[in-house]
Protein backbone atom coordinates (compact mmCIF):
# COMPACT_ATOMS: atom_id res chain seq x y z
CA UNK A 1 0.00 0.00 0.00
CA UNK A 2 2.67 2.16 -0.21
CA UNK A 3 4.42 3.68 -3.28
CA UNK A 4 8.60 3.34 -2.90
CA UNK A 5 10.25 5.38 -3.10
CA UNK A 6 8.47 6.98 -0.85
CA UNK A 7 8.61 10.66 -0.39
CA UNK A 8 9.10 11.86 2.86
CA UNK A 9 9.37 15.67 3.89
CA UNK A 10 9.76 17.89 6.71
CA UNK A 11 6.04 20.56 7.56
CA UNK A 12 7.99 23.34 6.25
CA UNK A 13 7.37 24.17 1.93
CA UNK A 14 11.01 24.68 1.59
CA UNK A 15 11.89 21.44 3.39
CA UNK A 16 13.60 19.00 0.93
CA UNK A 17 11.91 15.86 -0.04
CA UNK A 18 13.61 12.72 1.08
CA UNK A 19 13.33 9.81 -0.80
CA UNK A 20 12.88 6.44 1.00
CA UNK A 21 13.26 2.66 0.14
CA UNK A 22 11.29 -0.16 1.91
CA UNK A 23 14.31 -0.71 4.21
CA UNK A 24 14.92 2.66 5.42
CA UNK A 25 10.57 3.33 5.69
CA UNK A 26 10.89 0.22 7.60
CA UNK A 27 13.46 0.97 9.92
CA UNK A 28 13.81 4.55 10.30
CA UNK A 29 10.39 5.98 9.39
CA UNK A 30 7.04 4.15 10.17
CA UNK A 31 7.18 4.34 14.03
CA UNK A 32 8.74 7.51 13.68
CA UNK A 33 5.59 9.19 11.60
CA UNK A 34 3.07 7.14 14.11
CA UNK A 35 4.31 8.34 16.41
CA UNK A 36 4.29 12.23 16.09
CA UNK A 37 1.73 14.23 17.20
CA UNK A 38 -0.95 14.46 14.45
CA UNK A 39 -3.27 16.68 16.74
CA UNK A 40 -4.67 17.99 20.37
CA UNK A 41 -8.49 18.00 21.17
CA UNK A 42 -9.90 19.48 24.98
CA UNK A 43 -12.07 16.95 26.32
CA UNK A 44 -13.33 17.50 29.58
CA UNK A 45 -11.14 20.76 30.35
CA UNK A 46 -7.80 18.96 29.53
CA UNK A 47 -5.22 18.66 26.54
CA UNK A 48 -5.24 15.52 24.75
CA UNK A 49 -2.69 14.78 22.35
CA UNK A 50 -3.19 12.53 19.87
CA UNK A 51 -0.16 10.66 17.81
CA UNK A 52 -0.55 9.66 13.99
CA UNK A 53 -1.46 6.21 14.86
CA UNK A 54 -4.40 6.92 17.15
CA UNK A 55 -5.91 9.50 14.29
CA UNK A 56 -5.85 7.23 12.19
CA UNK A 57 -7.86 4.59 14.25
CA UNK A 58 -10.60 7.81 14.69
CA UNK A 59 -10.27 8.32 10.84
CA UNK A 60 -13.35 5.69 9.69
CA UNK A 61 -14.32 8.20 6.51
CA UNK A 62 -12.87 9.94 4.43
CA UNK A 63 -13.88 13.85 4.33
CA UNK A 64 -15.02 15.48 0.87
CA UNK A 65 -11.76 17.84 0.91
CA UNK A 66 -9.75 14.58 1.59
CA UNK A 67 -9.47 14.09 -2.29
CA UNK A 68 -7.89 16.61 -4.02
CA UNK A 69 -8.09 15.39 -7.19
CA UNK A 70 -9.18 11.98 -9.37
CA UNK A 71 -5.95 10.73 -8.73
CA UNK A 72 -4.76 12.21 -5.39
CA UNK A 73 -5.30 12.71 -1.60
CA UNK A 74 -4.10 14.20 1.20
CA UNK A 75 -5.24 12.66 4.76
CA UNK A 76 -3.89 13.55 7.94
CA UNK A 77 -0.03 13.98 7.59
CA UNK A 78 -0.11 11.40 4.49
CA UNK A 79 -0.74 11.89 0.41
CA UNK A 80 -2.46 9.11 -1.68
CA UNK A 81 -1.73 8.72 -5.41
CA UNK A 82 -3.87 6.36 -7.32
CA UNK A 83 -1.26 3.96 -9.32
CA UNK A 84 -3.74 2.52 -11.67
CA UNK A 85 -6.86 1.63 -9.76
CA UNK A 86 -4.94 0.64 -6.05
CA UNK A 87 -4.64 4.15 -3.49
CA UNK A 88 -0.82 4.40 -2.25
CA UNK A 89 0.74 5.97 0.13
CA UNK A 90 3.08 8.30 -1.90
CA UNK A 91 4.22 11.15 0.96
CA UNK A 92 4.85 12.00 4.33
CA UNK A 93 5.83 14.31 6.41
CA UNK A 94 7.73 14.88 9.49
CA UNK A 95 7.72 16.56 12.67
CA UNK A 96 11.30 16.15 11.99
CA UNK A 97 12.65 15.65 9.24
CA UNK A 98 15.16 13.02 7.68
CA UNK A 99 18.74 13.66 7.34
CA UNK A 100 20.47 12.17 4.41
Amino acid sequence: MTQFPLETRGPMDSDRVIPVGRDKFVKEVYDKAMDQLEDSVVVGGKVIDKNLREAILEKTTLAPNDQQSADFAFILSMEFTRIGNIWKLSRIYLEEPLEE
